[in-house]
């Protein structure tokens, strides 16, 4: 679901995520101890800003990301400036302040451009896509990000991020409904597998599962999310209530609602570490199995319990789906006048998002446009590839053909000389054994005239 971009979001500069906390946690403690001894160092407010954001201390990183800011302003070093606000505007989106979260992305977003640093902008656009599909809900603006983080990423040859930005935009197209995102998160699966990540393996087996969710592919949803589960245990990884969430819908779903409600309640345990959107989808989940159960009022207040939440912290992204469960539920229990009420308030809120979509059609032409673009440039390099191989192998056959031509007409010509000339020898010879037999017969004429000639004067 879309709550695992925020795990995404704040894990993509850092392989130290892959250890434990307390492998870490003694360096951590002695820049920490540095920074409070004033000692401002580029490097060590860098290092702490961005273990904050790994370890979800957004209190933190906004600090050591303001005190980066600062020193790069004073200092004129753009580079801390420009890691300062990427840190800031992640910390920022994560904390609900989306106005200023949006600022400081695009902020550090320009300053990638100038300073030329695409392994920084890549992790911008993938901030701006988290953005985008998180807090607009606008699925196609962030695809548009991700293929330009992807390109970023490629010529900065910032493998992990490239794994990351796919297994995002796999993400989309499972908020779409679409299957054809499997490519997407299957690729950043085996690329976590090729490069030894456990968390780029995680992602993707996550999302991975997600997408044979739709595909009603049951058994290989669970086997993906054990795997995940595993990788989650042993790394600390969080967002515990997403994955957890995961599993109980989908034994929900293969009618096993004993373990499906087990799965709800581990998620709801996690509720205090849990992001506004794992915690509200889980709601959204287990209210489904409690309907199907009549247990009607549990439903009504897990519902009610993730409309407050979304509201106290501005979070749009199921508000309409939990209005929807609400107002459904007070139908099943004959609450018509509460269903009505709900059902218009829900009404209200999908008539924005429908609204909200229209409004950004052109956007979606835009993308695929760009996509079909790209795919077709793509096709048009490989069909110019070929065409530059069918004139050379064109160009070799003709003169592969004129080499056996000219070979045939030569030993043509050898083999009929040789035969003309054998007919001349052949002619030559017969001449002079016709001369030879001639002179042959004129001397055996000429004895014959002297013996005729003998014998008549011998005879007289």
């Amino acid at each position: 679901m879309k709550h695992l971009y925020i795990l995404i979001f704040i894990l993509i500069y850092s392989p130290s995520i892959l250890f434990s906390q307390n492998k870490t946690g003694d360096i951590i403690n002695e820049q920490y101890a540095k920074v409070l001894m004033n000692k401002n160092d580029g490097e060590i407010l860098k290092d702490l800003g961005q273990h904050s954001l790994n370890i979800s201390d957004f209190n933190h990183a906004v600090l050591y990301s303001k005190k980066l800011m600062e020193l790069g302003e004073k200092t004129g070093n753009e580079n801390y400036q420009m890691y300062g606000s990427v840190y800031l505007g992640q910390a920022l989106m994560m904390k609900g302040y989306k106005h200023s979260a949006k600022v400081y992305l695009e902020r550090s977003q320009k300053l990638a451009l100038k300073l030329k640093n695409d392994s920084v902008l890549s992790s911008v656009y993938n901030g701006l896509g988290l953005y985008a599909v998180n807090i607009e809900s606008d699925y196609y603006s962030s695809i548009s990000y991700y293929m330009k983080g992807i390109k970023s990423a490629k010529r900065s040859k910032y493998k992990r991020l490239y794994s990351i930005l796919l297994c995002n935009m796999g993400e989309v197209y499972y908020l779409k409904k679409d299957t054809t995102g499997l490519k997407y998160t299957l690729e950043c699966y085996e690329l976590g597998h090729k490069q030894n990540d456990p968390f780029i393996i995680y992602a993707g087996a996550v999302n991975t599962s997600q997408i044979y969710f739709l595909k009603k592919k049951y058994d290989k949803v669970l086997m993906y999310l054990r795997e995940a589960e595993f990788l989650m245990d042993k790394n600390k990884f969080y967002d515990q209530t997403n994955v957890y969430t995961l599993f109980g819908r989908t034994l929900f779903y293969m009618g096993d609602d004993i373990q499906a409600e087990s799965y709800y309640n581990k998620a709801i345990k996690y509720a205090k570490s849990a992001n506004v959107s794992s915690l509200s989808n889980c709601y959204i989940n287990y209210a489904d199995l409690l309907m199907k159960n009549r247990r009607y009022k549990e439903a009504a207040d897990l519902l009610n319990s993730g409309i407050t939440l979304c509201n106290k912290k501005s979070n749009t992204m199921f508000l309409y789906q939990l209005y929807e469960s609400l107002s459904k539920c007070y139908e099943l229990e004959n609450n018509y006048k509460e269903s009505l009420k709900y059902y218009k308030i829900y009404h209200q809120e999908s008539g924005k998002q429908f609204n909200a979509e229209k409004e950004r059609s052109l956007n979606e032409l835009k993308v695929k446009y760009d996509t079909e673009k790209q795919g077709n440039e793509i096709k048009q390099n490989k069909l110019e590839l070929l065409q530059k191989e069918g004139k050379i192998n064109l160009l070799i056959f003709i003169l592969s053909l004129a080499v056996t031509v000219l070979g045939g007409l030569y030993y043509l010509y050898h083999r009929k000389n040789k035969l003309y000339l054998n007919i001349v020898r052949q002619n030559q010879e017969a001449i002079k054994r016709e001369k030879n037999l001639y002179l042959q017969i004129k001397q055996l004429q000429g004895e014959e005239n002297k013996l005729e000639l003998a014998e008549k004067y011998s005879v007289s």
